[in-house]
């Protein structure tokens, strides 16, 4: 493999936590037969070869890029420094990738450092490595993360674009998934704990080759040596260990010396605002009489003199609050230290099985803290049991093959496993809309296929909007395949013009504004959605839920597109679990008079009026007396229209105008009526047929292409609505047990076309032919 490691600080420059690592994977990886290139910031320009590693140095900032790129960017500052190098990132790989073709980008989530390159250079997989992010020190710091800033946005988006990921441990992987309501689950991930170095750690050969007076300048007789390793901050602990833990026990026990070693960053975490004065300051105005004696400072430190003071300490204070994994519990461990920790998630994780290394205190516990110092002051002895426990199961679980090894195989894992992103656009996310249900399933759908998966809009249900990401927060690239749905007039059109990816046009049919008038309401949206289908020259692509919702697309574009037909999921066996509403259906049982039910908005092409014509021809041919059920949202003048052609009739008081109704109550209707008749003259498909299928109603309908289509039997569909064929027709469909069975069986077969095993297939079809044109 030829993988590309982007780490904006690397050694010799910066030997802390993750740049140590990053050095340890790349090293790793040439010695196993790869070619490994990192970018890190330094001398602009600079390439050189570092054991095997080539590494290529980009300055870390240019104030020209960001002046000419971000520069009033709504960011902020923090936001144009991280996107200004992000772009030098970009800009340095784009000009290897002219002689290096890269198999894999391995970048961190932190800083944003590879961003832009994933958008620019979206057809190279990048693994996103995930440790502290920005929002879990926010809620370190501040005790609460608040809502999504700039930057959180901008490593939200980053986890959208990533191909796979690595979590340095499961309480990284939870705390991501919390703070950035984050799903992992339809792309590869792991967790891959850190590791170090197996072949330096004999402190006893150490201690023979360095001179740990000569750096430290301190005597290593008599006084337990207590060492703190790392940044002076409050994330790790820092405040705790110097305002809380070494007053009292220096107060305590003359024979105790405290050593800190580490970068003061009382600036960064609210210290130095708080007190007025950093770290050290605090010491000498209130600890002033040990500050030099049994307190020591030292600042950042070499690695080699870092080592001096592990070979020389007794015990090792790590009260980190929090860490995503912490390396400085490993080097402890492997220099057969002794450690008196925090038990938070990173200690718990890699101690497991350790109980007698590490002496683990409660988070803040100063009391448990001091005393068990004090303890260990007092009895000596269990120092060295415990270090040789810590050090075996460094050995066995830690070691960096183990690392190594385990990041190997998963990216050749993550190479395998690239799979296009499927991009959903529901505009409008609604409640009980059917294009916002058949949006959904076709998502979820996508999801359980194994393609990771977006649905996005700008409008959403409140009970939704943990679905949906908002369109401004989606970045979509090229390779995406992008299912818009689109159902009516829509000023956002122009919009999808300029998005990139490979789109298709989800067309839920549009009814034609020749049914309305222009003074009635659906008459303007119809209007202005037809006129607007000229518009749809930016898809090659249209999914229909039938062949004859397709007419309207055809009737502007011709055979210019190209056209599939996508059903939507409708899938019987678990829509017949639905409940429903008992009561209802009893009173629907107990009257014994025949049910005729039609389900649908209560609208002129429709034809309602023609269902009431239909009951009063089957009382002139001496047909059982019958109740007509029309159950729909009504159109109010038209009702009107219907309730005065039912009074002319004298049939009034056998026609039941239920309005909308609850789910449980259409269930009923399907249930306890005997058959269903549609009269419409328009239908992109009509999914309460398939509903009153797969409930076991019988349905009948006048040939209305789409109709006849859904149904798919002609003999179940007439030619001629009022005739006294289609009279007698839906008389013996009424009575005729046999011939209701008969029908009942072939609407069976039918309803599967519409399972969810067959949805998917079609879906995947759709995908497959798109990505692969």
């Amino acid at each position: 493999m030829k993988i590309c490691i982007l780490t904006k600080f690397y050694p010799p420059h910066s030997t802390e936590g993750i740049p140590r690592t990053r050095e340890i994977y790349a090293k790793g990886l040439v010695r196993a037969g790869h070619e490994v290139h990192v970018i890190t910031s330094g001398h602009d320009g600079y390439t050189h070869e570092q054991d095997g590693v080539f590494i290529h140095e980009i300055s870390v900032i240019r104030a020209d890029e960001i002046k000419a790129h971000f520069e009033g960017f709504s960011g902020g500052e923090h936001a144009n420094f991280q996107l200004s190098y992000s772009y030098r990132v970009y800009r340095k790989i784009l000009s290897l990738t002219k002689f290096h073709d890269f198999d894999l980008i391995d970048s961190p989530l932190w800083d944003i450092e590879g961003y832009i390159t994933k958008l620019k250079l979206p057809s190279i997989p990048m693994v996103l490595r995930l440790e502290t992010t920005s929002r879990h020190i926010r809620e370190i710091n501040k005790g609460d993360a608040g809502p999504l800033s700039v930057s959180d946005k901008f490593e939200r988006n980053f986890l959208l674009l990533g191909d796979s990921y690595v979590f340095d441990s499961w309480a990284i992987y939870e705390d991501v998934k919390r703070l950035y309501q984050f799903d992992f689950s339809n792309k590869p991930w792991r967790v891959i704990h850190h590791g170090i170095e197996l072949d330096s750690c004999d402190s006893e050969i150490k201690l023979e080759k360095n001179n740990v007076t000569d750096v430290t300048g301190v005597s290593q007789e008599n006084p337990l040596q207590v060492l703190y390793v790392g940044r002076l901050e409050k994330r790790k602990g820092a405040d705790f260990l110097i305002q809380k833990v070494i007053p009292k026990v220096l107060e305590s026990n003359q024979n105790v010396e405290f050593h800190l070693v580490g970068k003061d960053c009382s600036h960064v975490d609210g210290f130095l605002k708080e007190n007025g004065v950093d770290y050290k300051g605090w010491c000498d105005e209130n600890l002033s009489e040990f500050v030099g004696k049994q307190l020591h400072f030292y600042g950042y430190l070499s690695d080699e003199e870092v080592d001096a003071f592990y070979q020389r300490s007794d015990l090792i204070a790590n009260f980190s609050r929090y860490e995503s994994f912490g390396l400085l519990y490993l080097e402890a461990m492997r220099m057969r230290k002794t450690q008196i920790v925090f038990q938070n998630a990173a200690i718990r994780e890699i101690m497991y099985g350790c109980d007698e290394g590490p002496i683990q205190v409660a988070i803040d516990d100063q009391d448990q803290a001091v005393n068990s110092i004090l303890d260990i002051e007092r009895g000596r002895s269990q120092l060295q049991s415990r270090g040789l426990v810590s050090y075996e199961h460094f050995k066995k679980y830690f070691a960096d093959e183990f690392m190594l090894k385990n990041c190997e195989q998963f990216f050749e894992v993550c190479l395998r496993r690239q799979t296009p992103r499927v991009v959903h656009i529901m505009y409008a996310l609604d409640k009980h809309d059917g294009v916002s249900n058949i949006a959904i399933d076709y998502y979820k759908l996508t999801k359980s296929m194994g393609f990771d998966t977006v649905l996005t809009g700008r409008f959403v249900h409140p009970e939704l909007a943990s679905i949906q990401l908002p369109i401004e927060d989606c970045l979509i690239r090229d390779e995406d395949i992008v299912l818009i749905h689109y159902w009516g007039f829509s000023d956002f059109l122009p919009r999808y013009h300029e998005m990139p990816g490979k789109k298709v046009l989800v067309f839920h049919n549009i009814t034609n504004p020749y049914f309305f008038k222009s003074n009635e309401p659906g008459w303007q949206g119809t209007a202005g959605a037809y006129a607007q289908m000229k518009e749809l020259d930016f898809v090659k692509d249209v999914a229909t839920f039938s062949r004859f919702s397709q007419v309207p697309i055809r009737n502007y574009f011709g055979d210019s597109m190209r056209y599939h037909v996508l059903p939507p999921l409708m899938d019987a066996e678990i829509k017949r679990n639905n409940p429903c509403n008992e009561t209802l259906l009893s009173e629907l049982k107990k009257d014994d008079r025949k049910k005729l039910l039609f389900v649908g908005r209560i609208v002129a092409h429709k034809k309602q009026d023609e269902l009431i014509l239909l009951l009063h021809r089957l009382d002139q041919a001496d047909g059982p007396q019958t109740l007509l059920y029309l159950v729909g949202n009504p159109q109010t003048e038209y009702i009107e229209n219907l309730k005065e052609i039912a009074t002319s009739y004298g049939l009034l008081d056998r026609i039941v105008f239920t309005g909308l109704v609850p789910e449980e109550d259409l269930v009923s209707y399907y249930r306890g009526c005997d058959l269903f008749v549609s009269m419409s003259e328009h239908e992109g498909f009509c999914i309460p047929l398939i509903d009153a299928m797969i409930y076991g109603l019988p349905v009948i309908g006048y040939a209305q292409p789409a109709v006849a289509e859904t149904i798919g039997n002609t003999n179940a569909v007439f030619e001629k609505k009022l005739s006294n064929n289609t009279v007698e027709f839906v008389k013996r469909m009424i009575e005729d047990e046999r011939a209701r069975e008969q029908l009942i069986q072939k609407q069976n077969e039918r309803v599967q076309n519409f399972s969810e095993a067959s949805v998917r297939d079609s879906l995947k079809k759709l995908i497959d032919t798109v990505t692969n044109e």
